[in-house]
């Protein structure tokens, strides 16, 4: 569920960790991108010396780190992050507690048994506004505090064997998320089994407000009917003022449940909150006792991603093959763990390096255990 994500500036020493990650920070501004997170070493003046500091902060990608760098098109769970805070504060001494959290992006990869683009194409509006087109891949919706992309993540990932992907996210500011009541200061609070809840809820809520209504044949409609209908399907409905743009949509979307079209948005809700449901899953003794992390080879790791698939859809129990349901955790346990190899890629103003590190031991992640144990009980 979280992704990409942008930290304050670091409460570490800088030029250990420097030291650490092989580089020469001198420069004015230094980034260097390891397996999919970025680290940025700027000059900050000190306002109360008027001297010159060197600062570092952090973002990029999560799930892309902890597969390695190679991608973050499969699923990537809760007990997933527990062991990438893990290695951050054995590795590089980021103590995600103490960090302070700017931004974050969360969303999920929802494996479908059609092209992405059949929902693509039916998707509207949001709030009454159009979407931005991102190439030829997906939409978004840009807010100054958040942004919403609805996309084909297996044609943005260029992984063979991760096709028919449709990707939801929403990436937001802290601001904008205290006011939605989901409080995460610190990058430590992501590990909150109540705030992947509060995410769901949030992701839900903001798909409501999305018109998704798919062409169908208009075969009985009158001539009315049909002329709404062709309004919502084109972009004529741009050319009303807010309060006619408001009244003829309620309209459209009255006609458009009627007639069957909007049930793709309901079977697509209904894949987020089961895939959410299995995305918060701490059961993981498997997981958890192999805590580290694997560069797989690509055609394992899409294999190991079609088995949890598969699993899902043996499972499923709906009444339409849109939805799949999760697997159970001992099937999940042996075929989810990834391990991380010790080469992590160095890229140094465009040059690449690669080096040997120590696979850490994992750490059971106490806290987040005994969250999860809380709301159990």
């Amino acid at each position: 569920m979280i992704d990409g994500f942008k930290t304050s500036s670091l409460a570490l020493d800088v030029h250990q960790l420097a030291n650490k990650l092989g580089v020469d920070i001198s420069p004015k501004a230094v980034y260097i991108n390891i397996e999919g997170l970025i680290f940025g070493f700027t000059d900050r003046v000190d306002v109360t010396t008027g001297e010159i500091r060197k600062l570092c902060n952090l973002h990029g990608s999560l799930h892309k780190y902890a597969n390695g760098g190679l991608h973050n098109a499969d699923s990537f769970r809760l007990s997933d992050l527990c062991r990438v805070f893990t290695e951050l504060q054995k590795v590089y001494g980021i103590n995600s507690d103490i960090t302070r959290l700017y931004s974050v992006e969360f969303g999920v990869n929802l494996k479908l048994p059609y092209d992405p683009q059949r929902i693509l194409k039916a998707i509207r509006m949001y709030k009454g506004y159009s979407f931005t087109p991102i190439g030829k891949i997906g939409l978004i919706y840009e807010a100054d505090s958040y942004k919403l992309k609805i996309y084909d993540k297996g044609k943005q990932c260029g992984v063979l064997g991760f096709d028919s992907i449709l990707r939801i996210e929403i990436s937001a500011t802290n601001t904008y998320l205290k006011k939605k009541h989901i409080y995460t200061p610190m990058l430590g609070d992501l590990l909150s089994a109540d705030v992947w809840e509060r995410f769901e809820a949030l992701l839900l809520d903001t798909l409501e407000d999305v018109v998704i209504v798919e062409a169908v044949p208009l075969e009985g409609l009158s001539k009315k009917e049909r002329d709404l209908f062709a309004l919502f399907l084109g972009d004529d409905w741009q050319a009303f003022d807010k309060v006619k743009r408001c009244r003829m949509k309620k309209k459209f979307i009255a006609l458009a449940e009627r007639i069957g079209a909007t049930q793709i948005k309901e079977n697509l809700k209904n894949l987020i909150s089961i895939e959410c449901k299995y995305l918060r899953d701490m059961d993981n003794e498997k997981c958890n006792r192999n805590g580290v992390f694997a560069k797989e080879i690509t055609d394992n790791k899409v294999n190991e991603y079609n088995n949890i698939q598969q699993e899902r859809n043996a499972k499923s129990e709906t009444e339409t093959v849109f939805l799949y349901a999760s697997s159970n955790s001992e099937k999940c346990n042996q075929n989810g763990i990834k391990i991380k190899g010790v080469s992590v890629a160095f890229f140094i103003t465009g040059k690449r390096t690669t080096t040997k590190r120590q696979q850490p031991a994992f750490i059971q992640c106490e806290k987040v255990r005994h969250l999860f144990k809380h709301r159990k009980m």
